[in-house]
């Protein structure tokens, strides 16, 4: 049985786990493990020194330095993990005796106008208890959002031969802010698998959300774990979809869909998009009827064949696809561009400056950057985000623009 208890060796697992994917919570929350972390850097460096300079020193000198260097070395780590077991070690006793809040706060829209929420930056016992629970849920449901990039590539491989078939391209109306907080609760609370704990946790996260939003529909978009129980809501409707007879291919990323499937002769084809509807109301949900965003493609027509999904716009012909940016995406890019040139015309607080800052802008947004404070070195920037277009008409474009 999962272990979901609030304790140190949790906590530390979810610490050693955000570490490695980047986020460095000793310099969100602990400056002291921070400062002991920068010093066995340093320590790291003054290792390098020595081994250039190895040949320059005697067997006897090399030796006795590079023990000094792993004494120190041992002794900050030690001390490292003490304080660190220390500071986790109050922070359990803190959270299970209940004395903390949730805290849910409203931060600015996203760029599709919608509102979105998040914790507050100083709750450190607000997030270790939702990163607790967002693993619990992906441990105990296998529950976790779709790859994007997977998607697109499986996407590619079913579109790129001649075989009959039809598309559907869809998305769930409102989201996050459409599921039924009564079904979702009620899935959940029926479950043996999770704990008192965990289960009040989550009712008490909704029931803030509720006194932001003045709703009781929904859950708060922007909150980690609110990914993990909608992928567990819309279970059900994946599984609905998935074992009809005539799907070749069906994804799902949040409340995108596409689905490619090849009806039996005699059938009615058209009306498959009725289906999906059908599982969605099930759900209390439904589908984004605007005709940008809910089409069904025929494959076998010579008609328009294009569609956008996942910030990628797919041109169907004869026996090739090309793939090029979305026009939301490309909007977005000459967006921020404009604004990179409208704050160059303020001048702030000189023209040799505000030239300065335009040049670093347009080589961030246009170009590729290697992140600094990453374990793994990501890169990110036009290249890295889409980097399965087959067609760089778009980029041309950009050029231009």
């Amino acid at each position: 049985m999962l272990n979901q208890s609030f304790t140190i060796s949790n906590f530390r697992k979810i610490f050693d786990y955000e570490n490695r994917k980047g986020y460095y919570l000793e310099g969100r929350y602990y400056p002291e493990i921070e400062s002991l972390t920068k010093e066995l850097k340093n320590c790291a460096t003054e290792f390098k020194i020595l081994n250039k300079e190895k040949d320059q020193l005697s067997t006897e000198e090399y030796e006795h330095k590079k023990s000094q260097l792993n004494s120190k070395k041992n002794k900050l780590k030690e001390q490292k993990e003490k304080l660190l077991i220390y500071e986790l070690e109050k922070l359990c006793e803190k959270i299970n005796k209940g004395e903390y809040c949730i805290n849910i706060i409203k931060t600015e829209a996203t760029q599709d106008n919608k509102a979105s929420y998040s914790i507050e930056k100083s709750n450190i016992c607000a997030y270790f208890v939702i990163k607790q629970i967002q693993y619990t849920l992906k441990k105990l449901y296998k529950v976790q959002q779709s790859n994007r990039y997977n998607i697109i590539c499986q996407l590619r491989g079913v579109l790129n031969n001649s075989f009959p078939k039809y598309i559907i391209r869809t998305d769930i109306k409102e989201f996050y802010e459409s599921i039924s907080q009564d079904k979702l609760l009620k899935k959940i609370n029926k479950d043996s698998l999770l704990m008192p704990s965990s289960k009040k946790i989550i009712h008490d996260i909704i029931s803030e959300y509720n006194n932001l939003s003045g709703t009781t529909t929904g859950i708060p978009r922007g909150i980690g774990i609110s990914a993990y129980l909608s992928e567990l809501y819309l279970r059900e409707f994946d599984e609905a979809i998935k074992k009809h007879p005539d799907i070749i291919f069906y994804a799902r990323y949040v409340g995108d869909i596409v689905v490619i499937y090849a009806p039996k002769p005699n059938s009615e084809p058209l009306k498959f998009l009725d289906k999906i509807r059908e599982e969605a109301g099930r759900l209390d949900l439904s589908l984004n009827e605007n005709i940008k965003k809910t089409k069904t493609i025929n494959l076998m027509t010579p008609s328009n064949k294009n569609f956008e999904y996942l910030g990628y716009k797919f041109l169907i012909e004869s026996k090739k696809i090309k793939i090029q940016i979305s026009s939301n995406k490309m909007d977005l890019y000459e967006k921020r561009i404009e604004l990179s040139f409208d704050e160059y015309t303020k001048q702030n607080p000189t023209e040799k400056v505000a030239r300065k800052l335009l040049i670093d802008r347009l080589r961030f947004l246009t170009g590729n950057t290697r992140l600094s404070n990453n374990k793994d070195n990501a890169l990110i920037g036009i290249y890295f985000t889409n980097n399965l277009l087959t067609d760089s008409l778009c980029l041309a474009e950009l050029d231009d623009f």
